[in-house]
């Protein structure tokens, strides 16, 4: 793929020609002008700008150059600041006036400069600065593609934009990334233009989308808004990034996608471009659960991804190198390290980072918290640079907190982050395996498969190489080889010292490709016999419950052993609200209603958002009786599960709330 970096010195020159030309037809414009300073304002009550008129005082109207579904668009002659500016008018305004004193404000070198939204004829039109350049989507059309370096470049120019206005108060959302707003400039850098269906994150109506880029909450709220009903998603940054995701699978498939498009991860996911199609794929899942929960985390990945790249191709280099250089090499390193321990700040990190390596052994999430501001804080950044061990501890366990709540694609990037910071380290052979099983249990077969073969370069043996093993062939749906493996890592490990761990997800993953319900709760009871962490309880407990639902009459162990993983969870400092809702589901099952409902009471409370509190809160009030109190329960589920996206929703649950519904008529 060849992006503009690819084009021939002379085609620049010319380019720069261009521009130089039509900067001289803008100063001549510039003349005329302000020969025409006296023209007359916009009379009242006209519809439509017209040529040569100047509005409020300040703005001078050019010609038409443009127009589509967002309106018209506007040259124009900034008469004060003197200078070439851009007049779109905007569809659909809502709180015009607020918006503006929101988008004055922004100033970022990958914007360009709103001065001002104009009321005037019954229409609103935004005022800014006029951005030279050629469009992404015109760049598209005339072949133009992204390569990896230039995506790179791109996406981290774009988030870093993205990040600035994510991070105003209220935030600043775009709405309407796509490549049509997202301009060339001459000198190669870009600027997101059209902020004409921007909304603060505070929530408001909102009419406007592109179709193949906006995504699926933001199309259900316009949808709703079209239709004049109330309510709906509360838009977010993660929107945006789902934007910028689907732009970027334009500018490097030359295609926009669509709902049977392939992943790029599909296409491109071999090679050095597959994690960047990793970071691209998980902003545009549908699920806006599943995204970057920020601009600012999916940087991020991005940077952490751009780093390790560069590193093992380092690391790729050294294995070719004489063993002369390699101590050269490592000797710089420890010389790095003693300079980097001597600077000012290295008695905090090293603080910090021992409080992360003692919650790393107790709490998964104290450590996740911990590992994640060590990570951000820039500060630190020659620390890491000069121990990659540092570095890959914190990655992994991050990997451990996204596995333990079942996240295993998120989980098996920061593994594969900590692969790439020590590829041969002490640590490694667990690093390998726990990539290989997160991408097994993500169903990533290239990425499982891909593990195991740098494992077995690096020399990794035993338990972990035969469990990395079981992952590829669960990925692969080979359910009795799955098996065999495990058995194997079981027989050779199950009575070591220090092994637990291994054993435990080598038992998960066993679980995990069994089709009963009883046979799954066999494998993860035994895995809790190894390893008793959130993750592992968590998963026991849903599968017990899932064995009660399909062996009702002669399942009530199963709901023991589920109430008592629950229990166990919510006993922690701060348990995971879903966890609650279970028990409460579990207690209502074993008919401890009044304990069921006090708690789901609670829930309903602190989550007032979440249809499913209220759903099973009126399942609970209809056994006990308390039929009128039910119906107030059941409307709210309804209305709160009619604003959730579609992709959010769980069917088992709209299954439930219809049938109560029907009970209730």
């Amino acid at each position: 793929m060849r992006g503009p970096g690819a084009l021939r010195p002379a085609r620049i020159t010319l380019r720069k020609l261009l521009f130089s030309l039509c900067e001289k037809q803008l100063s001549a414009n510039s003349r005329q002008f302000s020969a025409r300073r006296k023209a007359r304002a916009l009379p009242h009550g006209t519809t439509m700008l017209q040529s040569n008129q100047i509005l409020c005082g300040r703005y001078l109207v050019g010609g038409e150059i443009g127009s589509g579904g967002s309106g018209v668009v506007y040259d124009g002659w900034h008469l004060t600041l003197q200078k070439k500016i851009v007049i779109k008018r905007l569809l659909g305004a809502h709180n015009a006036r607020a918006e503006a004193d929101i988008l004055k404000n922004l100033h970022h070198p990958g914007l360009p400069q709103v001065y001002d939204f104009v009321e005037t004829g019954g229409n609103v039109y935004t005022v800014m600065d006029f951005v030279p350049g050629i469009s992404l989507d015109k760049w598209v059309e005339r072949g133009g593609r992204a390569g990896l370096r230039q995506a790179e470049d791109w996406l981290e120019e774009l988030l870093d934009v993205l990040v600035y206005l994510h991070g105003r108060r209220p935030p600043v959302l775009h709405n309407d990334i796509k490549p049509a707003n997202i301009m060339l400039r001459p000198e190669g850098g870009l600027c997101l233009i059209d902020f004409n269906i921007s909304a603060s994150a505070q929530g408001g109506a909102l009419a406007g989308y592109t179709a193949v880029y906006a995504s699926p909450e933001q199309q259900l709220l316009a949808q709703r808004t079209l239709r004049g009903k109330p309510g709906g998603p509360v838009l977010d940054g993660r929107s945006d990034l789902y934007a910028l995701a689907a732009t970027f699978y334009t500018l490097i498939t030359g295609r926009a996608p669509g709902p049977d498009s392939p992943a790029l991860t599909q296409l491109y996911g071999a090679g050095p471009a597959g994690e960047l199609c990793r970071i691209l794929d998980r902003a545009m899942q549908p699920r806006r659960g599943a995204r970057y929960a920020s601009a600012e985390a999916m940087r991020r990945a991005l940077r952490r991804y751009r780093l390790y790249r560069g590193r093992y191709r380092t690391y790729l280099a050294l294995q070719t190198a004489s063993w002369a250089a390699g101590l050269c090499l490592a000797a710089a390193g420890v010389f790095l390290l003693v300079t980097g321990v001597r600077q000012e700040g290295a008695e905090r990190f090293y603080s910090e980072y021992d409080a992360f390596c003692s919650a790393m052994y107790t709490d998964t999430d104290e450590a996740y918290r911990l590992g994640t501001a060590i990570l951000e804080n820039e500060a630190y950044t020659a620390f890491l640079d000069s121990d990659p061990s540092c570095r890959a501890q914190l990655l992994h366990a991050a990997g451990d907190y996204y596995y333990g709540r079942g996240e295993y694609a998120l989980a098996a990037q920061e593994y594969a982050g900590a692969v790439a910071c020590e590829p041969g380290g002490s640590q490694a052979a667990a690093f390998y395996r726990d990539a290989a099983l997160a991408y097994a249990l993500a169903g990533d077969v290239q990425g499982a498969s891909g593990v195991l073969e740098l494992a077995r370069g690096n020399g990794v043996t035993g338990g972990e190489l035969t469990l990395a093993q079981a992952a590829v062939y669960a990925a692969s749906g080979e359910t009795d080889a799955c098996v065999s493996c495990v058995r194997e890592v079981l027989a050779e490990c199950g009575g070591r010292a220090g092994m637990g761990e291994l054993c435990a997800r080598a038992c998960v993953l066993a679980a995990q490709v069994q089709t009963d319900a009883a046979a799954r709760v066999e494998w993860l009871s035994e895995a809790a016999g190894y390893s008793s962490s959130r993750g592992t309880l968590r998963m026991l407990g849903e599968a017990a419950y899932a064995a009660y639902l399909e062996h009702t009459q002669s399942g009530r162990e199963y709901l023991a052993a589920a109430r008592s993983c629950y229990e166990r969870l919510c006993e922690t400092e701060m348990p995971y609200w879903k966890d609650r809702l279970n028990l409460a589901a579990v207690l209502r099952a074993q008919g401890e209603l009044e304990q069921s409902r006090r708690m789901l009471e609670q829930l309903a409370q602190e989550y007032p958002g979440e249809y499913a509190a209220a759903l099973h809160l009126a399942l609970v009030c209809y056994d006990l009786g308390l039929y009128d109190e039910s119906r107030v329960w059941c409307v709210r589920a309804r209305s709160l599960w009619d604003a959730q996206d579609a992709a959010l929703r769980d069917a088992a649950s709209g299954e439930l709330l219809e049938e109560l519904e029907q009970r209730l008529a």
